[in-house]
């Protein structure tokens, strides 16, 4: 969404969840232009939740500052903070700093989620571009940035090593597109953990802010199988509410009839929150998954491994391996011996193959899919003439961190036509193990969503 649209849908949003909205976090690098601090990238989150203090974190040297401020807000407070980043003013502490920007164009632009898909994580974004885009190393002395920084009394190893600290990412460089990028967190949010289906007995938890209103929440439900009108409903009235230390706790407990999965559909303020699948372990239709359930009841040792933050990545590979099989994939996980092998390789039906680097780290995800394309044309070379081609062959990188935190390095696996898997994926996959598609209907619309990334990034760069 581009410019008006985008930013009234935006000002639609925060008007609705204001009023639960209590805390701001927030990070920034500044760098010094002609004596002057300005801003080349900024995140903010407005958030339901308070914070027991305020807290601020800054590393600088003569020319560069990164940090991260968080603290309680009011929403007075709040919708001053968003008419001075709409206009490109960032509020560091006590001061005001302005976003870089060219000259000849004042006037920021905005920009939301695509609108050719939903978000996955229906968080409300907005993107504020200050005009024409610098090319940063003609503007700061980088070396000399990096320098300083490898000398302070707290060392970082240059500007990679800060700006991953702060949690910016394509941390090798300083932003290439100076912006500034708002989120808002829902007032209210769905808690997967106590959410559950057992033998017609359906268990709901959710939490809110205290100041959101009660009447503002929507929460529909969809009974699987046979998903009829009369199997179809909001039961937010139905929702027992309860304080519990500044946060309210609502549980909703519901018999239903012949339910093998239910879907719930949370919206507050009309905006959709979240949508989530709630299965009944024991009417799976899936075979592998009815075996596996037997040693992991509540799959939580694969969901464990799955987003696991171990530096090292093999605890995500066996998870996804498991995964893949659950779906219905051969997964071969090679030796670790095998250093030059990739993490995983995946056999569907011999008639699609999947090659596949996992990571836990944004710091290596390039090198991660340099892997990949490295291996993809000794792949196909040598597999001349026995069915292995570019068209049943996907290369996969795996990131078990959400997209917000990769968006950056988007364009960079688009163009070495990697497809990414984040954990928002990972979850939308865990949820379909009741009823998964077929393994090749998998692939093919994996396949299909890489080719129409390509196809929106070509349009983009053309228009």
């Amino acid at each position: 969404m581009q410019n008006s649209i985008a930013l009234n849908d935006f000002r639609e949003n925060l008007n609705r969840w204001l009023v639960g909205l209590s805390g701001i976090n927030y990070q920034f690098v500044l760098i010094r232009v002609n004596e002057e601090w300005k801003c080349v990238k900024a995140h903010f989150q407005l958030t339901s939740w308070t914070y027991p203090e305020p807290v601020h974190s800054e590393i600088s040297t003569p020319d560069l500052r990164v940090g991260s401020i968080q603290k309680n807000v009011s929403p007075e407070e709040i919708e001053t903070f968003i008419s001075d980043l709409l206009i490109g003013n960032v509020p560091i502490y006590s001061e005001i700093v302005s976003l870089l920007r060219n000259e000849s164009n004042d006037k920021p632009s905005y920009s939301g989620p695509s609108p050719f898909f939903e978000p996955s994580d229906f968080i409300p974004k907005l993107e504020i571009v200050g005009g024409q885009s610098h090319y940063l190393p003609f503007i700061a002395n980088l070396k000399k940035i990096n320098d300083d920084l490898r000398c302070l009394d707290t060392p970082f190893d240059g500007l990679a090593d800060v700006l991953s600290f702060f949690g910016f990412e394509n941390s090798n460089q300083l932003p290439q597109v100076q912006s500034i990028i708002i989120s808002i967190h829902p007032p209210v949010t769905l808690d997967p953990s106590k959410c559950s289906l057992e033998d017609g007995e359906l268990n709901v938890s959710l939490a809110k802010n205290t100041k959101f209103p009660v009447e503002d929440i929507n929460l529909g439900i969809r009974i699987f199988p046979n998903p009829r009108l009369d199997r179809r409903c909001q039961i937010g009235d139905q929702v027992d509410w309860k304080t519990q230390e500044q946060i309210d706790i609502g549980q909703c407990k519901l018999t239903l009839e012949n339910a093998s999965s239910v879907e719930l559909l949370l919206s507050a303020g009309k905006t959709t929150v979240s949508r989530y699948f709630v299965f009944d372990q024991t009417r799976s239709l899936n075979p592998r998954l009815q075996t596996y359930i037997q040693y992991d009841k509540d799959l939580r040792v694969l969901k464990d491994s799955l987003f696991s933050t171990s530096k090292e990545s093999r605890y995500l590979e066996s998870g996804i391996a498991t995964l893949a099989y659950l779906l219905g994939v051969t997964p071969l996980n090679p030796p670790l011996l095998l250093t030059d092998a990739p993490d995983l390789i995946l056999d569907i039906s011999q008639q699609y193959f999947v090659i596949i680097e996992c990571t836990t780290k944004i710091s290596d995800l390039r090198a991660k899919a340099g892997k990949l394309v490295d291996r993809k044309f000794p792949i196909l070379t040598n597999s001349f003439g026995q069915g292995i081609n570019n068209e049943n062959l996907l290369l996969v990188l795996v990131v078990n961190l959400p997209k917000a935190q990769i968006i950056d390095e988007a364009a960079f696996l688009l163009k070495n036509e990697v497809l990414l898997i984040t954990k928002e994926d990972i979850e939308l996959a865990l949820n379909n193990l009741q009823f998964p598609s077929q393994p090749s209907e998998i692939f093919k619309q994996a396949k299909e969503k890489l080719q129409t990334n390509l196809s929106l990034a070509q349009y983009r760069t053309t228009s």
